[in-house]
């Protein structure tokens, strides 16, 4: 009999919802803006041999930063609250730390900041949160949330004040930040937020993004379709497929015929497919925005098709587009349906 794993696979499901660019209750945009913080981006044209620049320039003109020993009170200062929380974008993790035994800090664009703490942590900062809904319950966290956008949390009032001797007399929590943001004005530079704690004393550096580009050359794709997700019909693969297809070229898995000898895998396109003479796989990685990424899949949507940039879409129904965890079918100009 086999022992239990000690590090159980966390539980999950995959959700596949059919809907329409165009329609007003369409949740593409919400998946994407609910979801602060992004590591990679890849897109998956079948039937290209290269990505267009125009595509990728939003997620490679990403400015991000990593800020080193920064202190968590340094974030609630009038001046950066002032100057970069409530006049733009900020995106800020923190870095190097693990979510289930260690003390983890996050602020969203939303002006919500964040503190995931060890019960030690928690009981020494004082601050009021509830347990956090871990997968183990042995591991014993706490999640305290502040609005730093409220209009009372300001210098003079109860709570900044009380949050801020919390945060410089019970605990001084510090952490290696990384950050984006946007601003409001588009004359102010994103790079400003970096200048700031520059002139604060703290070591920050641009962070890079990572781009990697795959070429296949006679790849089988399988044959999907909006109108049918389910794959009921024999004229088309199913979402899950389709899903695990896009995981294994995600993951450089050989997908030729010959792959089925193979001694580390087996798994081949699933049936019906059709064989593309060319394909493109573009990868971006770093600390990538929800508008970058909204950004992208615009100049997908309307851009590209309409510059004519991909012959495929003259050719067949669709081309496809991986995005983050989620997945995308683009018909021709004539129709808007989508898939995620």
């Amino acid at each position: 009999m086999a022992a239990p794993m000690k590090h159980a696979t966390p539980v999950g499901k995959i959700v596949f919802e059919k809907s329409n660019f165009n329609d007003k209750k369409s949740r593409h945009l919400q998946h994407i803006t609910d979801h602060y913080f992004n590591y990679s981006v890849e897109t998956m044209l079948p039937g290209c041999g290269i990505l267009p620049l125009d595509i990728q320039m939003p997620l490679t003109e990403v400015e991000a930063f990593v800020s080193y020993m920064v202190p968590l009170a340094q974030i609630i200062r009038p001046d950066f609250l002032e100057g970069f929380v409530r006049r733009g974008k900020l995106h800020i993790l923190s870095h190097g730390t693990q979510i289930d035994t260690q003390d983890c800090a996050a602020l969203l664009p939303t002006g919500m900041l964040i503190l995931n703490l060890t019960k030690d942590s928690y009981e020494q900062l004082g601050i009021e949160g509830k347990v956090a809904n871990f997968g183990d319950r042995k591991t014993c966290k706490y999640v305290i949330e502040i609005n730093v956008k409220d209009p009372t949390f300001v210098p003079g009032k109860k709570l900044y004040e009380r949050i801020k001797r919390c945060l410089t007399e019970h605990l001084n929590l510090k952490f290696d930040f990384l950050l984006t943001w946007g601003p409001e004005d588009e004359k102010v530079s994103s790079a400003s937020v970096q200048y700031y704690f520059q002139c604060n004393g703290f070591v920050c550096n641009r962070l890079p993004i990572r781009r990697k580009q795959r070429e296949y050359v006679d790849l089988a794709v399988p044959v999907i379709s909006s109108d049918n997700p389910t794959g009921e019909a024999e004229c088309c693969c199913d979402s899950m497929e389709f899903y695990e297809w896009l995981g294994a070229c995600a993951t450089d898995v050989d997908l030729s015929a010959t792959s089925l000898d193979s001694y580390t895998s087996s798994y081949t396109c699933p049936s019906p497919r059709e064989q593309k003479d060319r394909c493109v796989t573009w990868v971006c990685r770093g600390m990538l925005t929800c508008d970058s990424i909204i950004d992208v899949l615009t100049k997908l949507r309307y851009g590209v098709v309409h510059k004519g940039h991909l012959q495929i879409i003259q050719q067949k129904k669709h081309f496809l587009s991986a995005f983050v965890n989620m997945w995308l079918t683009l018909p021709p100009p004539t129709g808007t349906d989508i898939s995620i």
